[in-house]
């Protein structure tokens, strides 16, 4: 597949960041400009993504996502890595949720399981107890247990 003949616009004579504003590591920005490099071979000398990728060692998957990400917004901040680590934890309670919960516990001192059963019954959510008691742990109004020792079979 051949590159379109789109235009790069490269800030080579432009500061990257200010001094105000929030800087990249050198490292992050040698990355960008290699990045911007391998688009930019691709482009005008090769115009052929596989020669390219195998030029550079990297795969065409990974290509195609710095080149989506350029198409998009073509500044070198596009090209600098991403976190990873999701905007919200996947295990996390939402916060009204969370507040029922909260809300329930100082109210009737009930444990995890009659909270987790009682969220179902009056408004329809499935929490399980372990939620509800982790939960309980993060706003301090229970105290984690501890386990028991256990002794080992062999004598």
């Amino acid at each position: 597949m051949k590159v379109g003949d789109s235009q790069i616009k490269t800030t080579h004579n432009q500061p990257t960041t200010d001094s105000t504003s929030n800087r990249k590591p050198k490292n992050e920005l040698i990355k960008a400009k290699r990045r911007l490099s391998l688009i930019q071979h691709a482009q005008s000398e090769t115009r052929n993504i596989s020669k390219t990728c195998r030029h550079f060692g990297i795969s065409r998957k990974t290509f195609y996502k710095w080149y989506k990400r350029y198409l998009k917004d073509p500044s070198l901040n596009t090209l600098t890595d991403r976190p990873r680590r999701p905007h919200q934890p996947a295990r996390m309670i939402a916060g009204e949720t969370k507040e029922q919960i909260v809300q329930l516990k100082k109210r009737t001192n009930w444990g995890v399981k009659r909270i987790s059963n009682e969220l179902l019954k009056l408004h329809g959510l499935r929490v399980s107890p372990w939620g509800v008691y982790k939960t309980l742990i993060r706003e301090r109004l229970i105290s984690p247990r501890r386990q028991a020792d256990h002794k080992s079979h062999r004598s």
